[in-house]
This record gives C-alpha cells, sequence and structure tokens, in this order.
C-alpha cells in the first residue's frame, strides 16, 4: 500500500541553483572573508550532497549550486541567501531556483 503523502516519504534530491550578488567592493570583502567557513558548516549539514560558491566574471555576482537529500532537516535550503548562516545582510541579495529530482520506490 503507497502512503506517500510528500517529498519526506520520497527518496530523491533538491538542487537549488542561486546567485549572492553584492552590492560594493566592501561586500566582495566581506563575502571572501566568511564563504570558507559557510561553505564548511554548510557541507557539514545533514542531507548536503554538494555545495559550491564560484565568482562569476562579474566580481560582484557568485554562482551558488546546492544539492540536498530530500527526508532530511532541510532547514538549510536558505542558506543561499545568507551568508554567515544568519540574517540576509542589508545591500546584498540573492536569486535562487529550486529543483527536484525523485525516484519513488515500486
Amino acid at each position: 500500500m503507497d502512503q506517500s503523502n510528500g517529498p519526506n516519504d520520497e527518496t530523491g534530491k533538491v538542487r537549488l541553483s542561486g546567485q549572492l550578488i553584492c552590492a560594493s567592493l566592501d561586500e566582495i570583502d566581506i563575502v571572501q572573508k566568511y564563504l570558507p567557513e559557510h561553505i564548511r558548516l554548510t557541507r557539514a549539514e545533514p542531507g548536503c550532497l554538494s555545495f559550491e560558491v564560484t565568482q562569476t566574471e562579474d566580481p560582484m555576482i557568485w554562482r551558488v549550486e546546492n544539492v540536498l537529500l530530500i527526508g532530511l532537516r532541510l532547514k538549510h535550503i536558505k542558506s543561499v541567501r545568507r551568508l554567515r548562516h544568519g540574517e540576509p545582510q542589508p545591500g546584498r541579495s540573492a536569486a535562487h531556483t529550486k529543483s527536484r529530482q525523485t525516484n519513488r520506490a515500486n
């Protein structure tokens, strides 16, 4: 009997893709200062399969890619929009998209 009621009953992944956009050179310095620790903490979170942040050709824009397992605590999905595991900072913005890949057990 299939009692699947939502994403926690499926095996699969959530893929987040987005951008961290800095508004000033000072903000670039802040990102560069805190990014290594943010990456380390994010990769250590339960369900994180991969987390990559790379600066684009435009030094004000960073590309963010995150792949998470469905069914585990996903409170860190919003980490794409945070710099230091805190609230978004004034002046910095983020944009992201989400896709879900699932494999239902038959």
